[in-house]
Order: structure tokens, then sequence, then C-alpha cells
């Protein structure tokens, strides 16, 4: 049953198997076991999990073949899957079904889609995402903020990553010890010695634990 059948796909899901989630839905196909949005979602998921940014795609494509409704969960593990195999563009390109799906984009798709842009060295798009995360009102979290800090540290953009540890102040996140040595390496690498000291000043007045760089 489709129930089942589900159920069953769902546990290769969390235990990451994606080949034989792969497995029970041709059985489902082969034995016409109608397959739901839950069913697809587990997939997918499972893909995403096993960085198969193409399977997530294919799956996706045919949910929308059969009229399917796709939801935030089908499309943020498309672009979860897109973001651990390095495909940014593919991940944006997940990111854009959200507004054709009348979605919301949620941290979970925003920061998966930042980090694939970060990885494949578009900074500036995971800049724009960020700034799309600003105006859209969402409740940002440390996540979130350590993810684009450390597309800044990544371009050796200094003042970017200390202007984002500054936001994340102003929006009352507090820094923790990720963000703090992102921050410092990005002023390190760019022979910002002073900066990088009086980050480090600041991480001892806030208790927070460094790290070695």
């Amino acid at each position: 049953s489709t129930i089942t059948s589900s159920a069953a796909i769902s546990t290769c899901e969390k235990t990451g198997h994606w080949e034989k989630a792969l497995q029970l839905f041709s059985m489902m196909v082969q034995r016409r076991v109608r397959s739901n949005t839950v069913t697809f979602n587990a997939i997918i998921s499972a893909c995403g999990k096993g960085s198969k940014w193409d399977k997530a795609l294919w799956l996706i494509s045919l949910m929308m073949q059969s009229k399917m409704e796709l939801d935030i969960v089908s499309i943020s593990a498309g672009i979860t899957a897109c973001e651990k195999a390095t495909e940014w563009r593919k991940a944006v390109q997940f990111l854009s079904m959200l507004a054709q799906n009348c979605l919301e984009s949620n941290l979970i798709a925003l920061s998966a889609a930042m980090t694939a842009c970060k990885k494949g060295g578009e900074w500036q798009k995971a800049l724009l995402l960020f700034n799309t995360m600003l105006q859209s009102k969402l409740v940002l979290d440390r996540i979130a903020f350590n993810a684009v800090i450390d597309v800044g540290g990544a371009c050796d953009d200094w003042e970017k990553a200390l202007q984002l540890c500054s936001e994340m102040t102003r929006n009352t996140v507090e820094l923790d010890t990720i963000s703090f040595s992102i921050a410092t390496s990005a002023c390190a690498k760019g022979s910002k010695w002073e900066k990088a000291l009086q980050l480090l000043d600041v991480m001892v007045q806030a208790t927070v634990k460094t790290n070695t760089i």
C-alpha cells in the first residue's frame, strides 16, 4: 500500500540509503502503487543526503508532470542535495521554484543555497541571497549568519565579515566561536592584524571560548 511503501522509504531516508529508497519507489511504480507528496519528499530527501542532486531534480520533475503539489520540504531537500554536490546553479534553480509555486523561502532553503554558491565561488550571489533573507523579514539564526560570514572569509572580504558580525549583534543573534573564528581569519588573510586582535579581545570579553585558527 501507499502508507506501507512510504513508511519503508522514510526509513531509508533516515538511514541515508538513497539507492534502496529509489528501488522501493521503482517497485511502487511497477506494482502501480500510488505515490503521494510524502513519498516523494522522503525519496528526494534521501537523494539529498546522498548528494544526488540529479536524482532529486528528476523526482521533482516527476512530481510536476503528475501535477502533484510541491511543498517547501520537496524543494528544500532538492536545494540541500545541490549544496552537498556543489551545484550552485541548480540550487538557485530550485530556489526559484519556491516563488513559482507561491511558497515562501525558509532558512534551511536559503542557507543551503548560499552555501552552494559559496562552494562554487559565487560569493556575490550568496550575499544577494542573504539580502533576500533580510528583506523577507525571516528570523535569522546563527547558522544563516555564519554561512554568509564564511562566504566573506573565503573571498578574503574582511570588511564584509566584520559588517555581518555587526549585523548579527543588531539582530540580537549571539556570536559564537565559529562566527569569531571565521571573521578573525578573514582579517588575518587581509593582513588586518589590528582588527583580528580586536575581535579576539571581544571574544574574551564575551566569554566565548577561543579556537586555534
